[in-house]
């Protein structure tokens, strides 16, 4: 999708001011995700990073609501008694020892016969839903990347 030439509308901005600075180059404008979603931005940055939507939402709840229905649709329950790099992982996560929100590690079986690693994961503080996945790139690459360029946001 070409970037918009209004890109960043109001509610894009909003999502921006809590994306890392270095990711935001990437970003652009994508059709709605979440049936409750404020509005998703896509940063996908080829060769620097694997592809990444933030979806923010009016409440904690509706964001939890729309973490919710992606779980329901694993065939088996990830727990936290898995692992992340196995792809079978459900837990909270602290941003400074405080409470920060949801991870989700799994796999996503696309049409075309792609195997994604995904890592989902909302931000309670921020009311923003985060989907990173890539069918190329390692477990070690995607937690890596989530824990220091992508992930919780604590301003």
């Amino acid at each position: 999708e070409a970037p918009s030439a209004d890109f960043p509308n109001d509610t894009e901005a909003e999502v921006l001011q809590w994306v890392p600075s270095d990711i935001v180059p990437s970003c652009h404008s994508v059709d709605e995700i979440y049936v409750n979603e404020v509005d998703t931005v896509r940063c996908d940055g080829s060769t620097e990073h694997a592809p990444i939507d933030y979806s923010l939402f009016e409440t904690t709840r509706l964001m939890d609501r729309a973490f919710d229905a992606d779980l329901e649709r694993e065939d088996e329950q990830p727990t936290d008694d898995g692992a992340c790099e196995d792809g079978n992982y459900l837990d909270t996560y602290t941003i400074d020892g405080e409470p920060g929100g949801r991870i989700l590690c799994t796999f996503y079986d696309a049409p075309d016969g792609k195997v994604y690693k995904v890592i989902e994961w909302t931000n309670e503080n921020r009311n923003i839903l985060t989907y990173l996945s890539s069918a190329t790139r390692s477990w070690d690459e995607l937690i890596a990347f989530w824990a220091d360029e992508a992930g919780p946001i604590n301003e």
